[in-house]
């Protein structure tokens, strides 16, 4: 999944970024990612030392239906900007996957893993990092089920935005 709120990545998109980076911002992008380096290689290796015995259960045919097809079309059917299109095809399946421990009768949650179509849109505001949905579920999670890790999949959501999200966009640019 991706976030819109989160600083950049040294590398990624260099078309993009790389030309339109003061030095001090070169500088914060090297720091940072480093440091997401180093983490995520610590989580890994964290992880493969706690390597246990799982019962996994699944659950695909979850719905959510916070989604809404983010494309709307000219009336010759070509791309016109992005906004609530009711008429569109919409995705709202929420495919849930629970790893519990498989050492204990009282349903110790290790892990879940969840996915939804849905685009990380967040409310832009101005050096404020955000994980957007995936992140918010995430730590809704990680909250209910102390010690538990939440992973999400955005799958499928180039064409699927909040409802919530393109409410507020909208009510932002109309005056």
């Amino acid at each position: 999944t991706h976030t819109h709120n989160a600083p950049a990545l040294l590398g990624y998109a260099p078309s993009l970024w790389a030309s339109r980076w003061t030095a001090a911002q070169q500088r914060a992008a090297v720091r940072y990612t480093d440091a997401l380096v180093a983490h995520v290689t610590r989580a890994i290796l964290d992880s493969l030392r706690s390597l246990a015995p799982a019962r996994l259960r699944w659950r695909p045919r979850g719905t959510l239906g916070l989604a809404v097809n983010r494309r709307t079309l000219k009336s010759d059917g070509r791309w016109k900007n992005f906004g609530a299109n009711a008429t569109a095809p919409t995705d709202d399946a929420l495919p849930v996957l629970v790893a519990e421990a498989a050492d204990t009768k009282e349903r110790r949650v290790l892990g879940v893993w969840f996915a939804y179509g849905m685009h990380a849109c967040t409310t832009y505001v101005d050096n404020t990092a955000h994980g957007g949905w995936p992140g918010a579920a995430s730590l809704r999670l990680e909250a209910r089920f102390p010690g538990a890790v939440a992973l999400p999949a955005s799958g499928c959501s180039g064409d699927q935005a909040s409802r919530a999200y393109l409410a507020l966009e909208a009510a932002q640019n109309s005056g």
